[in-house]
């Protein structure tokens, strides 16, 4: 490998997780123009056709556009991949990008009701923060070796898993609060619910996004402290695994409760955990190549990085 092909794990990384999120927000983004347009599209048969909701068809394809802007800087982050000299440009566009998400975060305040957008675009601050980082270094730093870019990738997605979990948690928390205060006709989404039906779904389903953020936090810990020892990467790879079956679980159960609620964000969760075993992953397999096979010799080489001296 290349002594570049560091920076090219973290920017491959990054750039992959930029470019999901961005196809879920274009696909967020469809929802509301739906929703926007709903009233013509099924028509009351009391009151018969109603308006076009504009306000909300225009949000949705404001967001729209900004979910293709943030795929174009996600494809610059590939691309600068494969060639270095380009990592300055894919960093002045993540820049763009951390503004436009916070601007986009502001304009869901008043636009989109409801907590599951508001965190979604939390999300893409983070995201195009890392961004950032991940261009600044590739731009800035000297040339690292592939290990360094795994454990520099993997302490990037751990970061990013560790605010994804609180996030999520504070979602389940928000939502319990909002379902079991609010009558269903008053809370944007749990309108057609019934009242006997409200408590206990906003108590299960508390639960399931509780349990779902617990584990990406969790993950993202083990994450970082692998990153810093790489000796403890099987700690976090075979957690991963268990944190990646979880998300997916909490996804399902998202999308069956009820339409707008937060499955996209889930969604989101899926691919960084999954980005973490995936570099968890090569940090091992690095490990595994670079050990000895002896028991006693790994035990060696391990005293050996852990003190810094040499063999004799």
């Amino acid at each position: 490998m290349s002594q570049q092909s560091g920076h090219a794990a973290v920017l491959n990384v990054i750039s992959v997780i930029a470019a999901f999120y961005s196809v879920v927000t274009m696909l967020m983004a469809l929802m509301l123009v739906i929703t926007g347009l709903a009233p013509t599209l099924t028509p009351d048969l009391l009151h018969g056709v109603q308006p076009i909701n504009m306000f909300q068809l225009g949000t949705g394809i404001l967001m729209f556009i900004i979910g293709f802007f943030y795929f174009v800087v996600s494809m610059f982050g590939l691309n600068a991949s494969y060639y270095p000299e380009r990592a300055g440009a894919f960093y002045v566009l993540s820049i763009v990008a951390l503004v436009v998400a916070l601007g986009a975060t502001i304009l869901t305040c008043f636009a989109v009701p409801g907590t599951t957008a508001f965190f979604a675009q939390i999300f893409g601050i983070v995201i195009f923060g890392m961004c950032v980082i991940a261009g600044h270094t590739a731009r800035e730093t000297e040339d690292i070796s592939a290990e360094a870019g795994n454990e520099i990738a993997l302490r990037l997605i751990s970061i990013v898993n560790v605010i994804f979990g609180v996030l999520t948690i504070a979602m389940a928390i928000i939502f319990w609060a909002l379902g079991v205060s609010a009558a269903p006709e008053e809370n944007p989404y749990l309108s057609g619910v019934g009242e006997a039906n409200l408590g206990g779904m906003s108590v299960f389903f508390g639960v399931a996004l509780c349990i779902t953020g617990l584990v990406v936090l969790i993950e993202g810990v083990l994450g970082f402290n692998a990153s810093r020892v790489p000796s403890r990467v099987d700690a976090c790879y075979g957690f991963g695994i268990i944190a990646i079956a979880v998300t997916i679980i909490g996804t399902i159960i998202s999308a069956a409760q009820m339409v707008e609620m937060d499955w996209l964000p889930q969604m989101t969760n899926i691919l960084t955990v999954s980005a973490a075993v995936f570099a968890a992953w090569r940090i091992r397999e690095h490990n595994r190549h670079m050990l000895p096979h002896h028991p006693a010799e790994h035990k060696a080489v391990e005293s050996t990085v852990a003190t810094g001296h040499t063999l004799s």
